[in-house]
């Protein structure tokens, strides 16, 4: 699987993951290579975002966080909308990884449900930085950013559409594939805002469980389980 918007974005998705055992002095990053470096500017990004949003990617607090100066910070991205590109691209191509290795067991409900779930405990495990992805909070930044974030979206709907569509065919209500979908994509986009606007204190995997019982009751079929 490749993300593409430039040749910069494809080398940082697929670099290695930069040694934050080091100890954050400048010695010890001033022989960091170009892209350990970037990836660096990135985590660092992504970090800012989870933790403030997405306004408050600045710079200088990029620069304050890595140990660098702003000069270092533009001698490997031209701008602010090119590290943020390159971030939501890098936050992109772990949450489709996470995606497309999924499998799950047990009934299509089941299943669905577990993704569900999966998707948020990767929200808890990454500290929120896919959330921007998965809320469409970053498909104003650039045309390059609204096409990762769609397509990445895309992916997401597209797995829950193909469960929802095998749950719907047990189920007598009435309730078609792309509805479920989008039920399910709601439980996932209502708790991870809830999540991150409690500060990550809001119960969001206890909370989705019992809006995917809700959901589940109503697609079972009479007398059973969805």
């Amino acid at each position: 699987m490749v993300l593409t918007t430039s040749p910069k974005e494809v080398n940082i998705y697929f670099m290695k993951s930069a040694d934050t055992t080091r100890p954050s002095s400048r010695r010890s990053r001033q022989y960091r290579s170009g892209d350990e470096r970037r990836l660096e500017i990135v985590q660092a990004t992504i970090a800012i975002i989870a933790e403030q949003g997405l306004r408050e990617v600045k710079t200088a607090e990029l620069a304050r966080r890595i140990g660098v100066s702003e000069a270092t910070i533009f001698r490997h991205f031209a701008s602010i909308e090119e590290i943020l590109v390159a971030a939501v691209t890098h936050e992109a191509g772990l949450l489709r990884a996470r995606l497309e290795r999924f499998e799950g067991s047990g009934t299509a409900w089941e299943r669905a449900e577990q993704l569900v779930l999966s998707l948020l405990e990767f929200f808890e495990d990454t500290g929120g930085g896919p959330i921007v992805i998965v809320t469409g909070q970053v498909i104003r930044i650039s045309p390059a950013v609204r096409k990762v974030a769609l397509k990445t979206l895309g992916v997401a709907r597209a797995r829950l559409l193909a469960l929802g569509g095998e749950a719907a065919k047990t189920g007598p209500r009435g309730l078609a594939a792309d509805q479920i979908a989008d039920l399910l994509i709601a439980v996932v986009q209502s708790c991870a805002l809830r999540w991150i606007m409690s500060e990550r204190q809001w119960p969001m995997q206890a909370n989705a469980r019992a809006m995917l019982r809700v959901i589940g009751q109503a697609i079972a079929p009479e007398g059973g389980r969805a």
